[in-house]
């Protein structure tokens, strides 16, 4: 495998951002695939499930973006350890659903913090 090494982690690597781009192409900001899209997704998503926290936070003045605009443009990266990100990052991207994946962790870990 170590042969084949660069141009495996090159391919991942592609993949992976043709999967997100749209977070980072200004023009797509306002459509749901894009990185505002994607906060707003994950804002309902928390309202959805914890309308508890999402009101606190709202009163706090604590915008989504302070936190989610990193998660969703590392994808986490930078929350975890190496290992951890592996495993998170394994399970997402073997998910048909990645996006929502990394959405509903984004959100459980909001709601984790409550207590």
């Amino acid at each position: 495998w170590a042969n084949h090494a660069e141009a495996d982690t090159y391919f991942l690597f592609h993949t992976i951002m043709m999967d997100i781009r749209d977070v980072f192409v200004p023009d797509m900001d306002a459509h749901s695939t894009g990185i505002q899209g994607r906060i707003h997704n994950m804002q309902r998503l928390l309202e959805l499930h914890d309308p508890e926290v999402f009101d606190h936070l709202q009163a706090c003045g604590i915008d989504t973006h302070f936190y989610a605009y990193r998660w969703l443009t590392t994808l986490l990266s930078r929350e975890f350890l190496l290992p951890d990100t592996i495993r998170l990052w394994d399970s997402m991207f073997s998910s048909t659903h990645k996006e929502n994946f990394l959405r509903y962790v984004c959100v459980t870990m909001v709601m984790h913090v409550r207590e």
